[in-house]
């Protein structure tokens, strides 16, 4: 370890140290007495800026290089009152001095002795000493110990009482996290009345002190008018402040809306700007599949840019393969991808284009549930595409769809019912369904034209 821990620069901070605006990095929070981080001159509220030649965007990047790095020596560049230097840092085993700093009053040793402990690999004893240090560091003033005590106690039936507590005092140490875990309780009535008002104002609590995902729910609460008024340029600012922070959701998100002109007017280029952050992920947070969706539309259709086809295969094949490493669990976009991926195959705008693999990916997409991959499966086996004509498959690959909330897909079934086409002859579903798909929007099915019966 460096024995260094490090906050967010939020505006206050910014403004208290006088940080020029184009100083990005990680203020310190805290030095461990008799650690690498002291032994070197850093102090609290520098600002650290590099690590090992990188650059720090947020603190979340401080967390892997101070608290779980290997032995070679790491260089600091830090930035103090205007000027930069560069520092030394000679890495020491973490959990002697933990124990001794900790034993010494040093509430933020012992909130990283715990947080050392409670690993994936952590037996029962250590789990069990990992939440009287959190306990301990709580009570000796730590926000983070207080938030991470919080976050332990979830696991630990019958303590939801402590758990709020423990979240409210994180929150009023000005820990941003411990506010959105507070927020977190009363968005769900977990323990407490539910309250989206309360929740909103305590993720914009927590925005304020630098959590990009207090600043994602401020931003969702805004788009959605969940606990207050409808406000789309609040929540533009909400997922800007969460993007910068480094939340790919925020990035997302964020896109989406400068996509549909929520400032007035579209503007896809940033938009695509957006989305690209939210594929690539951050240190905080692994890539955002609908981000990656959203990036690969773009490619195909045009949006912001040229359209590039090969970039969008690219995009929906790594999404729909394999999820993308460290990506953010999001199954119904995986799904999407096979199926959009499956469409530009079918439709021949894919490089290589081969009808046979885009009936294969519409197969594999409407097995899991996407109602875009059913009609496309569907419509190959209807139009022998990829594969011979199999109007029996077709009609089922039309009901999947129509299950899954496609409106034309359901006024194709209609039509198959009514003739008997690759399914039992059935007038009176056929006049149901002909009516679902003209009552979702699909105008073709609202023609005057009787179904005979």
């Amino acid at each position: 370890m460096l024995g260094v821990d490090a906050g967010p620069i939020t505006s206050a901070v910014r403004a208290r140290l006088a940080v020029p605006p184009d100083v990005t990095g990680a203020v310190v929070t805290h030095v461990l007495s008799g650690g690498p981080a002291a032994d070197a001159g850093l102090r609290v509220d520098d600002v650290i800026v590099a690590v090992d030649g990188v650059p720090v965007a947020t603190d979340c990047a401080i967390v892997d290089v101070a608290w779980g790095r290997d032995c070679d020596d790491a260089l600091v560049v830090v930035w103090r009152a205007g000027q930069s230097s560069t520092l030394v840092l000679k890495p020491v085993d973490p959990l002697p001095l933990l124990a001794e700093r900790c034993e010494a009053g040093d509430a933020e040793a012992c909130f990283r002795q715990a947080w050392r402990l409670r690993t994936a690999r952590a037996t029962d004893a250590d789990r069990a000493t990992a939440l009287t240090l959190y306990d301990r560091s709580c009570r000796g003033g730590s926000a983070k110990g207080c938030a991470y005590f919080g976050v332990a106690l979830g696991d630990t039936p019958g303590r939801a009482e402590e758990q709020r507590a423990a979240f409210e005092r994180a929150c009023a140490l000005r820990d941003g996290p411990g506010c959105a875990h507070l927020a977190y309780l009363y968005a769900g009535g977990d323990g407490v009345p539910r309250d989206h008002a309360k929740a909103t104002s305590l993720y914009e609590q927590s925005c304020s002190l630098g959590d990009p995902e207090g600043c994602y729910n401020v931003g969702l609460n805004y788009e959605s008018g969940r606990g207050v008024a409808k406000d789309l340029a609040r929540g533009v600012a909400a997922y800007d402040a969460g993007c910068k922070g480094g939340s790919p959701m925020a990035c997302t998100n964020l896109g989406g809306l400068l996509q549909d002109g929520a400032l007035g007017t579209p503007d896809p280029a940033r938009a695509v700007a957006s989305w690209a952050l939210g594929c690539a992920g951050s240190v905080c947070q692994g890539a955002n599949l609908l981000g990656c969706v959203n990036l690969a539309r773009a490619h195909r259709d045009g949006i912001g840019g040229p359209a590039d086809p090969a970039r969008a295969v690219e995009l929906f094949a790594a999404v729909c393969e394999n999820g993308l490493d460290n990506a953010v669990p999001a199954a119904s976009q995986q799904v999407k991808a096979c199926a959009l991926l499956g469409g530009m195959h079918l439709a021949g705008t894919a490089p290589a284009s081969s009808e046979a693999r885009g009936r294969a990916l519409s197969e594999q997409a409407c097995d899991g549930g996407d109602d875009f991959g059913c009609f496309n499966a569907a419509t190959a086996h209807a139009a022998g595409l990829g594969g011979p004509v199999d109007e029996g498959r077709a009609a089922v690959y039309f009901d999947n769809g129509c299950t899954a909330g496609d409106a034309e897909s359901c006024y194709e079934l209609s039509l198959r019912l009514n003739e008997g086409r690759g399914v039992p002859r059935d007038a009176t579903r056929a006049r149901t369904l002909k009516a679902q798909a003209c009552a979702a929007g699909f105008t073709k099915a609202c023609d005057s034209t009787p179904v005979p019966r």
